[in-house]
C-alpha cells in the first residue's frame, strides 16, 4: 500500500511543504490555524501535529463548533457546574479539561459565536477558564490547533469574528490545498483507497485503466479527498470486471455531483470564499506546464478536436486546448487567443484538466 504521513498520501510538492511545515511547527507548543476546504484533512493535519509533538502521549480531542448548537458549545468547551441551566444535574467537565495535558482541535472555528469566541480567547490569554455555572477558575494545560473552511478574514470584516482571536490563533498558519491544486496526487491517492477497500469489502478489483484515471485527474473534486474516497468506494463496489473502466469513473462523478448538469468531469469547481487562494497557487508547482499530457490521445492536426460520434464535449475542448498549445510551442497567450478566449479562461481550463 501507498505510503502516507500520519494518514495523508501525495507526494506533490504542496503536500510535501504541508508535511514539512507540520515537522517544523510540532515541537513548539504554539497555537496552529489549519485553512481548507471542506474535506480535504484538516483534522489529519491536526491529529499529525499531536503525534509529532512532545504531547503525543496525551489526550487528543477534535471538536466540530459547527455541529453544536450556539448555547452547548460553551458547555461543551468549558464544562458546566451543577444547577447551572435546566438539566444540569451534575457537574460535567468540558474537552479543556478533558484535554488537559494533550491537543485540542476546534474545527469550523469560524460557526462560534462572539460570546464563546470571548471566552476562548481569554483561556487563550490567561490559560484558565471557568465552568459554566461555576466561578472557581480551573488551569488550562492544554495546545489549541483551530481549523477553518472559510476565510476568517471576510467574516472579521462582517463583524462575525473577532480579530484579536484571529492573530492568537494564526501564530503559525499552515495551509491545506485543495485536491484540484495537486493533481499528481489524485492516482496515487484512489490507488491507496483502491487497495484499502478492496481488501474491506473483499472485491476483485485490481486498479484504473488509462481512461479511468483520466477522467479522475480531470475532474476538481469540490469534495476533496473525502469525495474522492466516497468515489472509490462506489467503484470497487459496483466494479463490472477487475479493472475499473472511464465509463464507471464518469458514471460515479455523475451521481456524486452536486449538480450533474454543471459539475462533470473537467469543470471548474466553485470557491466562494477564495480561500487562501494565493497560498494554493503559490503551492501548485507540482510539474512545469507542457502542451500535451503523457496521458492525452495523439492528435493529429488535421483533426485537431478529434470530433468523432459518441466522443463528449469536454474530451473534444481538452483535445482542442493540448492541439492549439502544441500549435502555439507552449504559448498560452497566442494559445488563447487563436481559441477566443481569455487567457485567465484558458488558465483555468489547463488547471481542471490537469495539463500543468
Amino acid at each position: 500500500m501507498s505510503e502516507a504521513f500520519h494518514g495523508m498520501v501525495g507526494s506533490s510538492l504542496a503536500m510535501r511543504r504541508v508535511y514539512k511545515s507540520i515537522r517544523n511547527v510540532s515541537p513548539l507548543d504554539v497555537p496552529v490555524l489549519i485553512l481548507g476546504e471542506s474535506g480535504s484533512g484538516k483534522e489529519l493535519v491536526a491529529r499529525a501535529i499531536h503525534n509529532e509533538s512532545p504531547r503525543r502521549s496525551g489526550p487528543f480531542h477534535a471538536v466540530n463548533a459547527g455541529v453544536l448548537t450556539p448555547e452547548l458549545v460553551a458547555s461543551e468547551l468549558f464544562g458546566h457546574a451543577k444547577g447551572a441551566f435546566t438539566g444540569a444535574t451534575t457537574s460535567k467537565k468540558g474537552y479543556f479539561e478533558s484535554a488537559d495535558g494533550g491537543t485540542l482541535f476546534l474545527d469550523e472555528i469560524s460557526t462560534m459565536r462572539l460570546e464563546t469566541q470571548i471566552d476562548l480567547l481569554r483561556v487563550i490569554e490567561t490559560q484558565t477558564f471557568t465552568r459554566v455555572g461555576g466561578t472557581a477558575p480551573i488551569r488550562s494545560n492544554v495546545r489549541i490547533l483551530a481549523a477553518a473552511n472559510v476565510d476568517l478574514r471576510r467574516h472579521i470584516r462582517a463583524n462575525t469574528f473577532r480579530p484579536d482571536l484571529y492573530y492568537r490563533l494564526s501564530v503559525f498558519p499552515l495551509a491545506l490545498p485543495p485536491l484540484r491544486k495537486r493533481r499528481k496526487d489524485i492516482p496515487v491517492l484512489a490507488e491507496y483507497f483502491r487497495q484499502r477497500f478492496v481488501a474491506e469489502f473483499n472485491r476483485p478489483v485490481v486498479g484504473f485503466d488509462q481512461g479511468a484515471l483520466r477522467r479522475l485527474r480531470a475532474y476538481d473534486w469540490p469534495g476533496n479527498v473525502r469525495e474522492l474516497s466516497n468515489v472509490v468506494i462506489r467503484l470497487v463496489i459496483a466494479a463490472r470486471d477487475q479493472m475499473v473502466t472511464e465509463s464507471e469513473v464518469i458514471d460515479a462523478l455523475h451521481h456524486t455531483a452536486l449538480d450533474p448538469q454543471t459539475q462533470t468531469a473537467g469543470t471548474v469547481a466553485s470557491d466562494p470564499d477564495a480561500l487562501a487562494e494565493s497560498v494554493y497557487d503559490d503551492a501548485r508547482g507540482d510539474t512545469p506546464m507542457r502542451p500535451a499530457s503523457p496521458e492525452s490521445p495523439e492528435v493529429d492536426g488535421s483533426d485537431a478536436a478529434g470530433i468523432t460520434a459518441g466522443r463528449t464535449i469536454i474530451d473534444v475542448e481538452r483535445d482542442l486546448i493540448v492541439a492549439t498549445l502544441e500549435q502555439t510551442r507552449g504559448n498560452r497567450t497566442k494559445a488563447a487567443k487563436l481559441l477566443g478566449i481569455s487567457r485567465k479562461s484558458l488558465y483555468n481550463k489547463i488547471r481542471s484538466y490537469g495539463l500543468e
